[in-house]
């Protein structure tokens, strides 16, 4: 019997809609790389999965509101001091937030957190507040929000990349990475090898214009 066609060119995406326990599984498995099937669907294991997916869609979310809120003030991004108040009007709902129903509480900008079982918030990088859109050459490697310890709003910050030992934690001590995101690209955090992975289950930000 022939074996099936392989296909190992073809891209892999991300897909909204998928079972929230497999859903939570592919975070662990991409960002925690250990091992144990049982561990994977232990309960601490799912709880901090769906924090951390809640945590980089609400990101994802207000990103896009941070490039409307341009779009309708002369291409100049938010100012610092109140750009979550800034940009509350421009946020719409994506379909992660349809597809994983009550499971997952998505960070909104009136909420005071990013991943509300972490106790983690999300900070503007002060370096783009209030300038032009335009301006900023390289979006793609220019960090917009970033995931930062403690609760809190319109908190705004310089960006640096934080210690993966200090990231909230998936499973027992085993971290996951700071989420970060930039103006153009998808939400990622580093790895405990320095690698940047995106996040599983976040498709949100895959449809942007440029």
């Amino acid at each position: 019997m022939e074996a099936p066609p392989q296909f190992p060119g073809a891209p892999k995406k991300s897909k909204t809609g998928l079972i929230l326990g497999g859903l939570a599984l592919a975070v662990v498995l991409c960002c925690c790389g250990c091992g144990g099937f049982m561990l994977y669907f232990g309960k601490g294991a799912l709880k901090g999965s769906f924090g951390m997916i809640g945590c980089s869609v609400g990101m994802t979310q207000q990103r896009e509101a941070l490039l409307t809120y341009a779009e309708k003030h002369g291409g100049k991004l938010p100012p610092a001091a109140t750009w979550q108040d800034s940009i509350k009007p421009y946020v719409t709902s994506q379909k992660e937030e349809e597809a994983l129903g009550e499971k997952v509480k998505f960070a909104d900008p009136s909420d005071d957190f990013c991943d509300r079982s972490s106790e983690t918030s999300i900070a503007y990088n002060g370096a783009i507040a209030g300038k032009k859109l335009a301006e900023v050459e390289d979006k793609m490697g220019t960090v917009a929000l970033f995931e930062v310890p403690g609760r809190g709003r319109n908190k705004t910050a310089k960006w640096s990349e934080q210690p993966f030992a200090t990231s909230p934690k998936i499973i027992a001590e085993e971290g996951r990475g700071w989420i970060r995101i930039p103006l153009k690209g998808e939400a990622s955090v580093m790895d405990k090898r320095g690698r940047i992975k995106p996040i599983p289950g976040n498709t949100a930000n895959m449809n942007f214009g440029d």
